[in-house]
């Protein structure tokens, strides 16, 4: 049995039947390749099991090689080592870069408020000063009293 020489060799803690569960086998005929996916949460247990299905899928072709003609065989290589990719994100890592990201663009955009907000012209003399422009005229600021007696 495969796997169970994979779970020996490797000194996983599962039953075969989860390992086989986990890794799929797939031809790609015109291209003649076999690919060899795992799904674990560990990436690198991941590779060490898809390189041990490999190794093995490699040892019984030459071993069914010998039984063979010369002309008959078929070889069998490791072509690619293998690597892992993540398949679901890492929420905890995803939130925590978020929140750091959203503070600082917050902290970003007070800046940027704050610092537009004091090139405003508020009174008659900023303009005048700023402008080098003498007022004609203004729009009385309305005191909360007056408001309120409306």
């Amino acid at each position: 049995n495969s796997a169970a020489a994979i779970i020996q060799d490797l000194q996983l803690d599962m039953l075969p039947e989860t390992l086989r569960a986990d890794v799929s086998i797939a031809a790609e005929a015109q291209r003649f390749l076999i690919t060899i996916e795992v799904d674990n949460e560990n990436g690198d247990a991941a590779n060490d099991i898809a390189r041990k299905w490999a190794e093995l899928l490699v040892q019984w072709r030459n071993d069914e090689n010998q039984k063979q003609r010369r002309e008959d065989r078929v070889t069998a290589l490791l072509l690619d080592a293998p690597r892992y990719v993540l398949d679901h994100p890492r929420r905890g890592l995803n939130t925590a870069a978020g929140g750091v990201l959203g503070i600082l663009l917050g902290g970003l955009l007070i800046f940027f408020l704050e610092y537009w907000d004091a090139g405003i012209l508020r009174t008659r003399t900023d303009v005048e000063r700023q402008l080098n422009l003498a007022v004609l005229g203004a729009i009385p600021a309305v005191s909360s009293s007056t408001r309120a007696g409306r």
